[in-house]
Order: structure tokens, then C-alpha cells, then sequence
């Protein structure tokens, strides 16, 4: 019995190696590693298998991926509904799903000779991403505003923080009180699931302030001839510099730029703004200041001022279209207006030049434009009326004006005196005649708020003045 089995087993042996090839092993195939792809919401192409090897194999390969994601009884996914063709080795996602688990691939590969082997890879997709833009919130300096992610949070995620995190009781929450002093952009930073981290911008916070003097504020005018013809040469422009302390009142430098050019500047003078709204000037060499602006006057009210040395008097106040409010201030036989946060319609020191043309027409803060005058179309307006030499002077008054306007003729013409009104592109609106009156009242109650020119004719003598109608 002892001789039969181990006749029976060598037997097998000797089966065993001819039957067996040299080198034989089994074949074996390693999908690769467990991946995440941090998609967002507009992905570049994805693949699957990119790292798939095959061990002891005889090539050609053929593949087959499958997954089942059963979502519900009646809604279950295949690979072929994620894949462009399960039988390749490395196919790419046709679509994906924003989940928190991992979808299992399993790849079947079966080499030339019929030998077959399985692995598995884990694949997910991340849904973190943005949808929508920034939203601007404008508030007033000093006040807070809530801000909520709300529906910008996408997927699940584990963490979420505001960047920056100045101005913010709550930074690490999806939700928080805000509290800026300049403006600031704020995003959402998400971490979900899979580590996977997206940044949204969300919100942008501008700070509205009140006040006229500011750091970093600049006016901007139009700079040129006012006859024969107005035109514009060049734009000058008032900024406001670096802090300062004169006979211990806090004041701020304030520069002229030639050409709006920093390094074209020169030193106008010192320039403050109290709590209680009003504005001071203190010229370059000049001891004693002068009061520019009152914010806080009431309608009815009137106050003296050194810049014309005379009283004004605070006629009425409005809000226009920006929210701004406009504080309508006669003196004399004329009238300005205030500007909330700028200064006045005819620039931030007021100044009347002669001789020349001088035209505010802007106001920025940190380069960001915060006010334009209504007259004007933009910030670079070129001004091309088609209007001779003026040698006849007459007043106008009032100006701005909203309903008539005085033409006074300061001296006894020698002929007929006739006249036009003309718009900012030299088009005439109207033409009406003065014969030998010294004082003529023109109606110009029809006409559209803005810029116009008063031209006043005397024979082959022209002159012309510039009017504001409000």
C-alpha cells in the first residue's frame, strides 16, 4: 500500500509539470489608489484607471468597468451612465454626482489566454464651487451689516471660514456680523467631505461716508480757455494728502496736480473736517483759517463764512438720484449748491476764476468715482462751442437758475443787442432779443437741468457766460 501512494503521487507531480508553463503565475490587476476628484462646478475632463497596472498578464487586454449607485429603488445608476465606454482602460466621466460617499469602480480584465482578475477603486466627486456673483452692499460708515452664505453653500462640507476675517464677529461661521471702515471684498472658503477647498466671492462691502475730507479723495476740473471758443486743455485735480497738526487742530494736506499727475504738485493748503459737519481752510502761508462748509445747517438758517466774507443763507435741501443730499445756499444775488460727501457744485474751495475756464466736474475716492455732476455725460468731457471774442461784459444772475435769469448790461451798447442760449455741444436752444435794455429777464423754466452758455451779441462784438440751470 506504502509503494501505491507514492506511485500516485508522483504521479501528480509529473502531471502537474507538463501540464504547467515555465514562469506561470496567476494574473493580477491593481485599479491604483482611491480618488478624490475636487471638481467644483465646471470641471476640466476627468479619467478613470489612469493608474491601473496588470501583473503576469499575456497582452491584449480586454476591460470592463461596473458600479451600481442605487440612489432609490427606481433611480440606479451603471457605469455607463457615468462613463463614455466601460470597456477601455482608461474612460472618462461623462457626468458625476456631488456626494458624500465614494462610488466603487470594479475593473474586470481578462488577458489573450482567457486569464481573468479584479480590482476595485474608490472615486469621489466634490462638489464645492460658486454659482453666483458678488453681491454689493453699500452701508454707512460705522454701521454693520449680517452676512449669510445661505444657498452659496454647495454639497456637504466640514468646515467654513470668511477671508478676509477683518471686520467680523464671526469669521468662522457661515454667518456673521460685518463691520468694515474701507471697502472690502469678502469670500467663502469651503472644505467639504473629501478635503476638497473652494474660495467664493460673495460679498462686496462699500463704505458710504458722509464726510467731505477724506484720505486719498480727489476732485478733478477742466482746465481752459473760456473764449473765443471754450475749450478744454487739461485736467487739474485737488487731492487730499497726508495728516497734519497746526497749532494743535488735526488738518490734512491738501495738493493741487497739474495734469492730475502726483508728481506735478504743489501745496494749496490745510484742509479739516470737524464732527460737527463743518469744513475748514487754512491757505499755505496764512495764519488764520477760513469756513468753507456747514453740513449741519438747517433750512431757514444762514451763517457768515470768510471765503466771499458774506452770509449765506441755506435756501432749501433735497436728496438726488444717488442718495446724495444737495443743500441749495444763496448769497449775494447767486446760489450754489452743497454737496453731501463732495463739497459744491463748483468744486471743493469754491473758487471763481476770471479770465479762463474752470470746470468741476468729478469726485473720486480711492480712485473709485463717487460723484459726477449731472450736466456732465463722464469725467472726460470736451467741451467745442462754436463762440467768438466777448468784448460787451454783462452780469447774470441767478446762477445756477431754475425759472428766469437777470441779464444785466453793464455798459450803454452802440447797436441792437440780441442773444442765444447755446448747449454744452454748441447746439442753440433758443434765441430771444434785447434790443438797447440794460436789464433783461430771460425765461428758462422749459429748459433740461445742466450746462449752457449765454451769448450776447452787439453788432460783430460776441460775449459769453457760462450758466447752470437746475
Amino acid at each position: 500500500m506504502k509503494n501505491k501512494k507514492d506511485f500516485r503521487f508522483l504521479f501528480i507531480i509529473c502531471l502537474t509539470l507538463v501540464v504547467a508553463k515555465p514562469g506561470f503565475s496567476q494574473i493580477t490587476v491593481d485599479a491604483g489608489k482611491d480618488t478624490t476628484y475636487c471638481t467644483g462646478l465646471c470641471p476640466d475632463t476627468m479619467y478613470l484607471g489612469t493608474n491601473i497596472s496588470i501583473i503576469n498578464g499575456v497582452e491584449p487586454y480586454s476591460y470592463r468597468w461596473e458600479c451600481k449607485v442605487e440612489l432609490s429603488p427606481t433611480l440606479i445608476f451603471t457605469a455607463s451612465d457615468y462613463l463614455n465606454d466601460t470597456t477601455i482602460a482608461t474612460p472618462y466621466f461623462k457626468d458625476w454626482l456631488t456626494d458624500t460617499e465614494k462610488i466603487k469602480f470594479v475593473v474586470y480584465v481578462t488577458d489573450n489566454e482567457g486569464n481573468s482578475a479584479m480590482d476595485s477603486i474608490n472615486i469621489g466627486f466634490s462638489g464645492c464651487g460658486c454659482i453666483t456673483g458678488t453681491i454689493v452692499v453699500e452701508i454707512n460708515k460705522g454701521d454693520s451689516v449680517w452676512l449669510d452664505a445661505g444657498n452659496e453653500l454647495h454639497g456637504k462640507y466640514k468646515k467654513c471660514f470668511w477671508e478676509p476675517k477683518y471686520g467680523l464677529t464671526h469669521p468662522d461661521s457661515s454667518a456673521t456680523w460685518c463691520k468694515p471702515e474701507v471697502k472690502t471684498s469678502y469670500s467663502l472658503v469651503q472644505v467639504d467631505t473629501f478635503g476638497c477647498t473652494c474660495s467664493c466671492p460673495i460679498y462686496e462691502i462699500r463704505i458710504i461716508s458722509k464726510k467731505v475730507i477724506e484720505p486719498n479723495k480727489k476732485w478733478m476740473y477742466a482746465i481752459g480757455q473760456e473764449y473765443p471758443t471754450p475749450v478744454i486743455n487739461r485736467y487739474d485735480c485737488l487731492t487730499i494728502g497726508e495728516d497734519t497738526v497746526i497749532s494743535n487742530k488735526e488738518y490734512y494736506k491738501l495738493y493741487n496736480l497739474y495734469n492730475c499727475e502726483y508728481e506735478n504738485s504743489n501745496l494749496r493748503g490745510f484742509i479739516r473736517e470737524t464732527e460737527d459737519a463743518k469744513v475748514y481752510f487754512l491757505p499755505v502761508n496764512e495764519k488764520q483759517e477760513w469756513l468753507l462748509y456747514d453740513f449741519g445747517l438747517n433750512v431757514g438758517d444762514s451763517i457768515y463764512t470768510d471765503w466771499n466774507d458774506s452770509y449765506l443763507y441755506m435756501d432749501s435741501i433735497v436728496t438726488d438720484e444717488t442718495n446724495k443730499k444737495i443743500y441749495y445756499v444763496r448769497f449775494q444775488n447767486q446760489s450754489i449748491q452743497w454737496i453731501e460727501e463732495v463739497g459744491s457744485n463748483i468744486g471743493l474751495l469754491m473758487e471763481r476764476i476770471t479770465g479762463g475756464l474752470q470746470i468741476f466736474t468729478c469726485c473720486f475716492r480711492d480712485e473709485e468715482l463717487i460723484y459726477r455732476l449731472p450736466e456732465y455725460s463722464s469725467c472726460d468731457i470736451t467741451l467745442s462751442n462754436e463762440v467768438n471774442k466777448m468784448p460787451v461784459p454783462f452780469n447774470l444772475y441767478p446762477n445756477p437758475a431754475s425759472e428766469k435769469i437777470n441779464i444785466e448790461i453793464n455798459k450803454s451798447p452802440t447797436n441792437a443787442l440780441t442773444g442765444k442760449i447755446i448747449a454744452i455741444d454748441g447746439t442753440t436752444i433758443k434765441s430771444f432779443k434785447i434790443d438797447n435794455k440794460p436789464n433783461y429777464i430771460l425765461d428758462v423754466h422749459s429748459l433740461y437741468p445742466g450746462l449752457y452758455f449765454i451769448q450776447i451779441h452787439s453788432g460783430a462784438e460776441t460775449y459769453t457766460q457760462k450758466v447752470i440751470i437746475k
